[in-house]
């Protein structure tokens, strides 16, 4: 007959180290994730997108308000960011190109960016940058959530009809932005 083990002192311990361990490598993994632009799954693709009334305050032009359903006709990118995050000022020439392109006659599209900084901040570092970018102002985060945004620069991809066609988490550069425009221009 065998006998039975005694049961090891450091079990417990041992097994919350090792879930210590798994609950690290999880957020190590998703910061990874995050960093190299990787798409992360909100469940958002292939469904009209919220739609909001927000404040609009871009350097330079009179407070008005937008939302996504007035560029309903027109694919529109809807970009959140903020002037404290290093990615997203990284890659704000990118989307003021895509602002100059947007705003000819026969643009194909529409940008608006969304932010939760305070309205003087964004509005000095608009002009302190030149920047022309359509911004709203996301003062409560209620657009973020609806969006299931959870870290900055995010960007959503919406057809004309308003249906989330892409997301795209992390920097991207005009060549990923201008792909997933094409799928919003093509899409229903």
């Amino acid at each position: 007959m065998a006998q039975a083990q005694p049961p090891s002192r450091n079990g417990p311990r041992t097994a919350a180290w090792i879930a210590g361990i798994g609950a690290v490598l999880a957020i190590l993994s998703a910061i990874a994730g995050l960093r190299s632009g990787a798409p992360i799954a909100t469940g958002l693709e292939g469904t009209l997108a919220p739609d909001f009334d927000l404040p609009r305050i871009d350097a330079g032009a009179s407070p008005a308000r937008s939302r996504p359903a007035q560029s309903r006709g027109l694919p529109l990118l809807l970009h959140f960011w903020a002037p404290s995050c290093e990615p997203c000022v990284a890659e704000l020439p990118t989307w003021q190109a895509l602002v100059r392109q947007s705003r000819v006659p026969d643009a194909e599209f529409a940008v608006l960016t969304v932010t939760a900084a305070e309205p003087s901040e964004v509005r000095s570092f608009l002009a302190a940058h030149q920047l022309t970018l359509p911004t709203v102002i996301d003062a409560n985060g209620a657009v973020h959530d609806a969006y299931h945004v959870a870290g900055i620069p995010h960007t959503v991809v919406l057809s004309k009809s308003g249906v989330i066609v892409r997301e795209l988490t992390g920097a991207q550069d005009a060549a990923q932005v201008k792909q997933a425009l094409q799928a919003a221009r093509t899409a229903r």
